[in-house]
């Protein structure tokens, strides 16, 4: 397996790692996984290419029917948590790092807080001020000087680059008081799914995907981070590593019920209903698609090697 010679490990600073998938090379990226903290990574096997995030996003920009409509969703899904931020703070400032196309920020401020929004996609900051009609979105973290009582990350984590990650999460944290919450979700590299399809799940994706991580590997990387868990599981068996011909392009298995053909529902009904089942047998063993994550600051970050603070006592949100 290929590494360039200054790679260490995102979590731990290991130098030794072990090639996992087989050996697979995608997209001229090779995987290792650290022998000490089983964190996996890819690695450029020539030259590193940054993802450029500034056009992207075009599979996020609907109608302005479809628009709200999944504000709507979204809202709805996330009603339970909104409830329990709420309750721990009487006007909650949240900030979604990875914003988007803004539905979710949108639909928290709908809720009643104040929504921050950081989205490196010009495009979908557009979509979202001119479309969704959310505004407070910015480039970068470092333009936001407000302190935010919790802070989202929804299939982000994993495309930060390993030698910058740290620097961008300590960074986030700063706008995070002790007490804040991070709540986010990445997908899980000891899934069933990974397990069964290897380099061909769509989330097998470099230069995009750079960081894989295991409920393991983000408990010791966001422990070290002074944060403390509230709660992560493993949750879901994807139908996308399967029925998908390519890994960008969507299988029939993910049209909504709305635009589908009346022979195909009890098809998509069926398989749906084993997909969900299946997944939610799965969260017990770890195995689920994704990781679904709660912390809690406990303490500031004094240094980049993880020295800490006194810890704080954690709520149990999301209990």
């Amino acid at each position: 397996m290929h590494l360039s010679q200054d790679a260490t490990c995102l979590v731990c600073g290991g130098r030794q790692f072990q090639a996992v998938l087989d050996g697979a090379i995608v997209n001229n990226y090779s995987f290792g996984m650290c022998a000490n903290c089983r964190m996996v990574q890819a690695f450029a096997v020539d030259k590193a290419v940054s993802f450029d995030y500034s056009d992207y996003g075009d599979y996020l920009l609907l109608n302005e029917a479809d628009a709200r409509r999944r504000i709507d969703c979204v809202g709805k899904t996330m009603k339970p948590i909104f409830k329990k931020l709420r309750k721990e703070f009487n006007d909650a400032v949240v900030l979604d790092f990875g914003s988007g196309a803004g539905y979710f920020c949108k639909a928290a401020e709908e809720y009643g807080f104040k929504a921050l929004g950081v989205e490196p996609s010009d495009k979908l900051i557009e979509f979202s001020r001119k479309t969704v009609k959310f505004d407070t979105v910015y480039k970068s973290v470092e333009d936001i000087n407000v302190q935010c009582d919790a802070i989202f990350m929804f299939d982000v984590i994993e495309h930060l680059a390993p030698e910058k990650s740290r620097d961008i999460m300590i960074s986030l944290l700063d706008r995070l008081p002790v007490g804040g919450f991070l709540i986010g979700n990445t997908p899980n590299f000891k899934s069933a799914n990974i397990r069964l399809c290897k380099d061909k799940d769509p989330v097998i994706a470099p230069p995009s995907h750079v960081c894989y991580f295991s409920l393991r590997s983000l408990d010791a990387y966001l422990t070290a981070l002074g944060l403390a868990k509230v709660k992560s599981y493993s949750r879901g068996l994807s139908s996308n590593s399967f029925f998908r011909k390519t890994k960008c392009e969507r299988s029939f298995m993910e049209k909504g019920l709305r635009s589908a053909k009346i022979h195909e529902l009890p098809l998509l009904i069926a398989l749906r209903t084993f997909f969900a089942a299946a997944g939610f047998l799965l969260q017990p063993f770890g195995l689920g698609y994704q990781i679904y994550f709660v912390y809690q600051k406990k303490s500031v970050v004094v240094a980049k090697t993880g020295r800490n603070s006194e810890p704080l006592s954690v709520p149990a949100l999301l209990s």
